[in-house]
């Protein structure tokens, strides 16, 4: 299993153009968590705006830790894609989490959370901006 990424840093700290830069290489769907956890509520299923080829999914605007427990199964198994009048799909994509609302400090050191995630903090990213896009590059290709 491919561990999802978790992007987390102070605003304006560069996350969000990261994942831009990352859906100019791979096929990718940019949602927000705030979204996401409306429609959660009320459907099974919401990522219906992914086709059979999505490759990435950028979830933007986690607040807290715990909402990112609401995707393990998506990580883990993979997402089923369900429309009207159309046959439900799955695909199998990687995840972007983003995040300035998650204290590094705070992250759980859980082995359910550390085995499906790794996190790269932007306000101490300990390498340049090409080093990790390449590390994230290589890590969904």
């Amino acid at each position: 299993m491919k561990k999802a990424i978790l992007i987390i840093g102070s605003p304006a700290s560069g996350k969000t153009i990261i994942a831009k830069l990352m859906a100019n290489v791979f096929r990718t769907v940019i949602v927000s968590a705030i979204e996401i956890n409306h429609r959660r509520k009320r459907e099974k299923y919401f990522f219906n705006q992914c086709d059979k080829d999505t490759q990435l999914i950028v979830v933007d605007g986690i607040k807290h830790q715990v909402h990112l427990t609401y995707f393990f199964t998506d990580i883990s198994r993979g997402v089923i894609v369900v429309r009207r009048l159309e046959e439900p799909f799955e695909i199998q994509p990687g995840f972007i989490f983003i995040s300035s609302s998650i204290p590094p400090e705070t992250i759980s050191d859980d082995a359910s959370f550390t085995r499906r995630f790794k996190i790269y903090n932007m306000d101490h990213p300990g390498m340049s901006l090409g080093q990790l896009l390449t590390e994230l590059n290589n890590h969904f290709a």
